[in-house]
């Protein structure tokens, strides 16, 4: 499922795909989860059987959200999606994404992240 970033209890554990939608209107964060929902379903599905994946959304600028862009140095919410990959329990990882969010974007960066193509920050 997809869960709002406050109930993902195992964030710091596990990896975590996170639409950042603070900014964003009714209509966008629906659209977005309903999105999220359809790629976690086939991600999930080609997971290997000791990989795991979290995914969730932020639509509330305080609680956990605030202090993922606080951490990872975001610029404030605005009216459109981010996406950002945490890997807390490597050694504080993260990526955001620069530029705009679609399926197509999900499934790269995603995909990247788990051949460990992508280009990890640390928090801190």
């Amino acid at each position: 499922p997809v869960t709002e970033i406050d109930a993902c209890e195992s964030i710091n554990d596990t990896p975590t795909v996170c639409l950042m939608l603070e900014g964003c209107d009714e209509s966008t964060q629906t659209s977005m989860e309903d999105l999220l929902l359809k790629v976690s379903k086939e991600v999930r599905a080609s997971l290997k059987e000791d990989e795991e994946m979290n995914f969730c959304l932020a639509t509330k600028a305080d609680g956990l959200g605030g202090r993922v862009r606080q951490l990872t140095k975001m610029e404030a919410p605005g009216g459109k999606a981010e996406l950002i990959v945490l890997d807390v329990g490597n050694e504080g990882s993260y990526y955001v994404h620069k530029g705009a969010v679609d399926e197509s974007t999900l499934k790269i960066v995603i995909e990247d992240f788990r051949a460990e193509n992508l280009d990890m920050a640390h928090l801190g």
